[in-house]
This record gives structure tokens, C-alpha cells and sequence, in this order.
């Protein structure tokens, strides 16, 4: 060890900030509207992590550095968070889909042109 102190990296010191704020926004009491808000922020902090990601899995010094077994550490633990991830995406759009079925503005969406391209993406 050279004595040296470890700096502290700001990536990892960010991914904590947003952890935190998680963590905060499910501790206080929230109408329903704070959720879908919450529900916002929090892809947001996921959408700054994932972006993160495809950096370093596009780098290819950082490729060349890491050994088989940590590669397949993290491998194995990506996929089984991607796997809940896209379950939770398949459950949320078919909640939505059916919500928007059911609402009178949307249900004859080529009658409400103003509307159609942002359902028609959740209305399968």
C-alpha cells in the first residue's frame, strides 16, 4: 500500500446520493400523484445508472481488465435484476393498457388524434 488515500469517486458517490433520495422519497407519506412523480424520479435515477453502464460495457479497456469470475459474478446478478426489471415493465404496461381501455378519452384513440401517439404505445 502506498499510504496514499483513496479518493473518493464521484460515479459511486452519485449512485448513493441516489439511493438516498430513494430512500427518502418511500419514507414520506404520499398522495397519489407524489407517487407517479416518485415513480418519475426514481426511473430517472435508474435511467443514470443505466447509461453509466453501457459506458463501461462499451470501454474496451475496462473489458480487458476484468477477469472471468467477476465478469460472471456480475453477469449472473445483472440478468436476474434485469429479469425482475422486465417482469416489472411487462406487469406496469399491461396495467396501464388496461386503465387506458377502460378510460372514456382514450378508448377511441383515432378519435382523439391529440392522444394517439403517446397511448398508442401502451395500448397494444
Amino acid at each position: 500500500m502506498t499510504g496514499k488515500k483513496k479518493e473518493k469517486n464521484e460515479w459511486i458517490e452519485n449512485r448513493k446520493d441516489g439511493l438516498k433520495e430513494i430512500e427518502d422519497l418511500l419514507s414520506k407519506p404520499s398522495d397519489r400523484l407524489d407517487c407517479y412523480i416518485n415513480l418519475g424520479i426514481i426511473h430517472t435515477i435508474l435511467g443514470e445508472s443505466a447509461r453509466g453502464w453501457s459506458g463501461i460495457l462499451a470501454n474496451p479497456c475496462v473489458m480487458g481488465s476484468i477477469d472471468s469470475e467477476t465478469t460472471t459474478k456480475f453477469l449472473k446478478k445483472y440478468a436476474k435484476l434485469v429479469e425482475d426489471y422486465i417482469s416489472l415493465d411487462i406487469e406496469f404496461t399491461e396495467t396501464v393498457s388496461e386503465i387506458l381501455h377502460k378510460n372514456d378519452r382514450y378508448r377511441d384513440v383515432d378519435k382523439n388524434p391529440e392522444y394517439q401517439e403517446e397511448v398508442m404505445r401502451y395500448v397494444a
